[in-house]
């Protein structure tokens, strides 16, 4: 008699058979299996961690470059160069023309005026409260359609900066003469 010696079954032999046939099992029903994916999850929830703080970090990134690459003309450089910009966005400078101003709710329309070349602007928004003719301003914004020819079509600006200069006059000047001194501190 050839018999066939087979080696008895051991205890961590069946064990592994068992986890086997549990995961596959688990894995087709769809359902994720506990004995192995808890290292896996922890795995992805890092990976899904670091995905979110790289696509934050690139979003503020981009959001700022995106303000500092704005190209800054003066009007009369903005009107020279109106058909290359287009309708691209950018920063355009120049000085608020006097009687021009006219306030509506929400919006401002007023012209500004550098080196003799001037720009109609039409704001959409509140001005900021220094806003007021005779005084420098950055407008940020664009076109609003392509200049053809010698027509120059109205600037469209979402964001007034106002300048001002660095001569600071104060209303009261005695106050500070005026302040009693505490000789408690």
């Amino acid at each position: 008699m050839n018999a066939v010696a087979t080696k008895p079954a051991t205890t961590s032999a069946l064990r592994r058979e068992w986890l086997r046939f549990h995961i596959r099992t688990r894995a087709a029903l769809g359902e994720p299996s506990e004995l192995v994916s808890q290292p896996a999850r922890s795995n992805r929830r890092a990976v899904l961690a670091l995905i979110a703080i790289v696509a934050a970090l690139g979003f503020v990134v981009v959001r700022g470059l995106g303000d500092a690459t704005l190209f800054f003309l003066n009007a009369d450089e903005a009107k020279a160069r109106a058909v290359d910009l287009g309708t691209k966005r950018f920063r355009l400078q120049g000085i608020v023309v006097n009687g021009t101003v006219n306030e509506a709710p929400k919006t401002v329309d007023f012209d500004v005026e550098f080196n003799g070349t001037t720009i109609h602007v039409s704001h959409v928004g509140s001005p900021p409260e220094l806003f007021r003719p005779d005084i420098a301003v950055v407008l940020e914004g664009n076109f609003a359609t392509k200049p053809t020819g010698s027509t120059l079509p109205v600037f469209l600006s979402d964001r007034i900066l106002v300048k001002h200069d660095e001569n600071y006059i104060q209303k009261n000047p005695n106050r500070m003469n005026n302040a009693v001194d505490d000789p408690s501190k």
